[in-house]
């Protein structure tokens, strides 16, 4: 659980705002359970603000970050998915134009913030291709739930190494 916050049956995870008064005890949303990414290890990663951070570099279009295991128990890591803005792919559906080094410091920014078992090794990140598209809620949100159908099997190939990262040689 989130330290200092408390989770209510239905998943929600709330805390006590720290910033208001004693006599007023507010609450303060924290998230949902179900998007948090729980580690073998113990830890739990709330991967919006790593998401927030990588999505202000011109080089991400769209970010998500996932367990290795898409939510169904606890993961052995974090990796990303990536979508890069659609003007730097060439119709081959290459990454022709992707700015690998400007993507890796914006990488290295959240990491350098972020817990050792919590971190984004570059060799965990799966950029998208031209073609695809990383699942969209109505409010413009990456659907998490539909991730794992059409990227698991890539994401377990980067994670057993059997597929070399778009940052491999970088």
């Amino acid at each position: 659980t989130v330290p200092g916050a408390t989770t209510l049956p239905t998943g929600v995870i709330y805390e006590f705002s720290a910033t208001a008064p004693e006599s007023v005890r507010a609450l303060r949303w924290v998230g949902r359970r179900a998007d948090f990414i729980q580690l073998v290890s113990g830890e739990l990663l709330d991967p919006r603000e790593s998401e927030r951070a990588l999505a202000r570099s011109p080089h991400i279009a769209r970010v998500a970050l996932v367990g290795d295991t898409f939510g169904r128990g606890a993961a052995t890591c974090v990796c990303a998915i990536l979508q890069v803005p659609s003007e730097t792919m060439s119709a081959s559906g290459k990454v022709a134009g992707f700015d690998r080094r400007a993507v890796l410091r914006a990488l290295a920014d959240v990491n350098g913030a972020t817990h050792p078992p919590l971190r984004v090794p570059p060799v965990r990140v799966l950029v998208l291709l031209a073609r695809e598209k990383a699942p969209l809620k109505r409010k413009g949100e990456i659907w998490r739930k539909k991730l794992e159908a059409p990227f698991g099997e890539r994401i377990h190939a980067l994670v057993s190494g059997n597929v070399p990262s778009a940052f491999t040689d970088a």
